[in-house]
C-alpha cells in the first residue's frame, strides 16, 4: 500500500528515486494508513491488529472437508455442516446432527436453513468426465466452432484431470441468466454427497480445482457444476448420491438480490 501511495503522488519517478523526497512521501503515506486503519479495516488500530495476527503464528492450513469430517465424527455431539462462508477465512454454519435435524432435513423434507433451497438430484448418467467434455470442446474449436461464453468460463476455472466431473443443469432445472432481471443460479448453492456438504464450494484462488491433490471441492457456475468427489472415485459408479441445494438471485443492472 505504501508503494502505491508513493507512486500515486504525482511526482516524477526520478524525483522519488532517492533523497528525502521518497522518504517524506512514504512517511506521509504511512501516517495516513495508520491514522485511518481503525475506521477502514478491522475496527482496531494497526499495532493491535499486528499483534492479533502475529499471535496466530505459526499455524497449519486445514482443508474444508477435513473440518467437516472432524466435526461430524470426532466431536460430541456430532455436528453437521449446513453451509460454508467463502471469504478470506472460511466460516462454518453447524448444528447438532441429531438434535438439530429440524435445521436441515427431517421427515423426508428439507427443513430450516436448507428449506429455502431447491434440491436438484444429479443423475449418474448425466455426469460427464472432464476429459470427455474438454476433448469435445477442443475438437469443436478445431473444426472452426466458437464456444459459448458459459463453456469458456467452465474451462477457465478448472485444471481438469481424472478427479474432475461436470454436470450441466437440464433446461427445466436451470435458470436463463441472460437478460437483466433474469434469475441466475447462485454460486452459493450447496453440493451434497450423501447429504453431507462435499467440501469447499467457492472460488479456488489457488487454481487447484479438480487437481489430484485438491481434495473434494466444487464450484457452481451459471449452467453447471464442476466437482471432485471426496476420495477421487467415479461419481457415476461409487454408489453415492449427489444433490445440489439450488439458490438463485436476480440480476438487475449491478444489483443482485438473493431469492429462493
Amino acid at each position: 500500500h505504501t508503494l502505491q501511495c508513493v507512486n500515486a503522488s504525482g511526482r516524477p519517478a526520478a524525483a522519488l528515486a532517492g533523497g528525502s523526497g521518497r522518504f517524506a512521501q512514504a512517511r506521509r503515506c504511512l501516517g495516513e494508513v495508520f491514522g485511518t486503519f481503525a475506521k477502514e479495516a478491522r475496527g482496531m488500530d494497526f499495532i493491535t491488529d499486528a499483534h492479533d495476527w502475529l499471535g496466530g503464528y505459526p499455524y497449519d492450513w486445514v482443508r474444508t472437508d477435513e473440518v467437516i469430517r472432524f466435526m461430524r465424527r470426532e466431536v460430541q455431539p456430532s455436528m453437521k455442516t449446513l453451509q460454508i462462508q467463502h471469504s478470506a477465512v472460511a466460516g462454518f454454519l453447524l448444528t447438532p446432527a441429531v438434535l438439530g435435524e429440524s435445521n436441515f432435513f427431517a421427515n423426508g423434507q428439507f427443513q430450516g436453513h436448507w428449506a429455502s433451497h431447491t434440491p436438484i438430484d444429479l443423475a449418474p448418467g448425466d455426469i460427464i468426465e472432464w476429459q470427455m467434455f474438454d476433448g469435445a470442446a477442443d475438437e469443436y474449436v478445431a473444426q472452426g466452432g466458437k464456444l459459448k461464453e458459459h463453456l469458456v468460463e467452465m474451462r477457465s476455472v478448472a485444471t481438469g484431470g481424472k478427479t474432475c466431473w461436470v454436470y450441466f443443469f437440464p433446461p427445466e432445472l436451470g435458470e436463463p441468466c441472460r437478460q437483466p432481471d433474469d434469475k441466475c443460479i447462485s454460486p452459493m448453492s450447496i453440493l451434497l454427497e450423501d447429504m453431507e456438504v462435499l467440501g469447499w464450494g467457492g472460488d479456488s484462488a489457488d487454481g487447484l480445482l479438480c487437481s489430484p491433490d485438491s481434495g473434494p471441492r466444487y464450484q457452481v457456475l451459471r449452467t453447471g457444476i464442476l466437482f471432485s468427489p471426496a476420495d477421487g472415485s467415479d461419481p457415476r459408479f461409487n454408489g453415492r448420491s449427489y444433490r445440489l441445494l439450488k439458490q438463485t438471485f436476480r440480476v438487475s443492472g449491478r444489483d443482485q438480490s438473493a431469492e429462493k
